[in-house]
């Protein structure tokens, strides 16, 4: 139910961002509401944490590791793909109607960030995958690849090793700054 709620908040919040940029609606007058979606993407990662270390907390060893992985892989990454494909169709389809031009460096650049799913350049502002919605992918593969991490090195208390983990990252980051 969580999960859910915290996709359609998430879906709803998008919607009235995506509309301001096509013309005007009622929903602006929603303000307070539109960064309330991003609520959504903190719930639904609590959630998907508590779910992966409840199904993987047995989890030991470069086997069940690589089972994590691939596990991983088969439930987010095809679909994501196949949404940015979607995507993509439509946003030339747009062009080609409204007979407009086409940025091919956004586009390709859009393409192998998705591909990628990771910031891989100093400028985080520069990671802009072509379905937009896709730097979530880049904090799940993140902590994927910890929890992975764990695993492999036959960690017992694999949430607590990780929330540590963040903390630190996250007071590193804070420290040095954005740069």
């Amino acid at each position: 139910f969580l999960r859910t709620f915290a996709i359609l908040i998430i879906v709803y919040a998008s919607s009235i961002y995506t509309q301001m940029n096509f013309g005007h609606s009622w929903q602006e007058n929603f303000y307070h509401l539109r960064y309330f979606g991003y609520i959504g993407v903190d719930v639904f990662f609590i959630i998907s944490v508590f779910v992966i270390a409840l199904t993987a907390h047995n989890n030991a060893g470069l086997e069940d590791g690589i089972g994590f992985l691939v596990r991983r892989f088969v439930r987010t990454v095809p679909v994501y793909y196949l949404a940015t494909m979607i995507y993509l169709v439509v946003f030339l389809l747009r062009a080609w109607i409204q007979n407009s031009s086409i940025d091919i460096l956004f586009v390709v650049n859009g393409l192998s960030d998705m591909l990628l799913m990771f910031p891989a350049f100093s400028h985080q502002d520069s990671f802009m995958p072509l379905l937009q919605a896709g730097w979530t992918l880049g904090f799940v593969w993140f902590f994927y690849i910890m929890f992975f991490c764990c695993i492999l090195f036959r960690l017992k208390r694999k949430i607590l090793f990780l929330s540590l983990f963040i903390i630190v990252l996250v007071s590193i980051g804070s420290l040095t700054g954005p740069s």
